[in-house]
């Protein structure tokens, strides 16, 4: 292994947040993430929008639950305590339940330039935020398709306003099939992808068969930061414990749902080691962050089988292949 072992650490919202991230299980969860060599941890606050066409974010009053700023603020300093590297990495919720890749804000109510200058409030608060916490990495933006293929210019401003309010390191999260045509990548400090591009397209590969898959699309990155001179982050990347999640691991439990099975243990495990094999032992990769673990591993949000490796074969890989190393 080259690349460190990261994970995305999501606040359960349940019960109304009483075991998110400013609770003694969240406290629990980090130490046990530490164990299995864990040493680099992102955690998240959401900007809201009504509809992919609306032009306002919001997001001073998360709703009830949700994260506040008190526990992202509990968090950072549980992640601290343990010698974790701390990534923020803000993302965007469309109330619809539509993916922000695919945003449209509608010309009547003042388009983009109303929708980046909007953004721009929630992103440079969220920096400020990421200078108070000291975090290592702070992420502009997360699967925003339809905005970084928009006004390149409006992308500069914002990083150099990023830049302004938060001197650590910047990265943008391109959806897997975005990266390659983000413009921006000289302005920042890695390539940051969100990896759910199918390692095959058979319902039960083999192993071989998925290091394969996940070896074409590492060439494509590795010369993308080539070109670009910078590294890269795997800043999500993610499979469910069910029978396909090789081939669909974009499909959410909420759009798929499933039952654990021990097939489906063994296709999550197998497809954790094909990325461990290939983009965790490539120079050009700094870091990869496993999608996801909750504050509450006992959590009922995405049921049995979601996308959290804890107390599944995978999170056994991960203890194996990680070793606890300073951050």
């Amino acid at each position: 292994m080259t690349a460190r072992c990261g994970i995305n650490f999501a606040h359960a919202w349940q019960n109304g947040g009483a075991r998110g991230y400013d609770s003694p299980t969240a406290r629990e969860a980090l130490r046990e993430l530490a164990a299995m060599g864990v040493v680099d941890v992102a955690i998240t606050g959401f900007g809201w929008m009504s509809s992919l066409t609306a032009t306002e974010v919001k997001w001073q009053q998360p709703p009830p639950g949700g994260e506040t700023e008190a526990a992202i603020r509990a968090a950072a300093a549980a992640i601290r305590g343990k010698g974790q590297r701390l990534m923020l990495k803000p993302h965007l919720w469309v109330h619809t339940g539509a993916w922000q890749a695919e945003l449209k804000p509608d010309p009547a109510a003042g388009g983009w330039p109303a929708w980046f200058a909007s953004y721009e409030q929630f992103i440079f608060a969220q920096a400020e935020l990421a200078a108070e916490l000291k975090a290592d990495w702070f992420v502009i933006g997360n699967e925003l398709g339809s905005a970084t293929a928009t006004a390149p210019e409006r992308w500069a401003a914002l990083i150099a306003g990023v830049r302004t309010r938060y001197t650590g390191r910047i990265t943008y999260a391109a959806n897997w099939d975005e990266a390659e045509r983000v413009t921006f990548w000289p302005l920042l400090d890695a390539i940051g992808i969100n990896f759910y591009a199918p390692l095959s397209t058979k319902p039960s590969p083999s192993e071989a068969e998925l290091r394969a898959g996940a070896t074409e699309w590492l060439a494509r990155y590795e010369k993308l930061a080539a070109t670009a001179k910078l590294p890269i982050l795997l800043t999500e990347v993610g499979y469910r414990n069910r029978v396909g999640t090789a081939a669909t691991p974009h499909a959410w439990p909420e759009h798929a749902p499933d039952s654990r099975t021990a097939a489906g243990d063994a296709e999550q495990a197998a497809a954790y080691a094909a990325i461990l094999d290939t983009f965790g032992r490539s120079p050009a990769v700094t870091a990869l962050y496993w999608w996801k673990a909750f504050s509450d591993p006992a959590t009922g949000e995405e049921g049995s089988a979601g996308f959290s490796p804890i107390g599944k074969p995978a999170a056994r890989l991960l203890a194996a292949r990680c070793p606890v190393t300073s951050p």
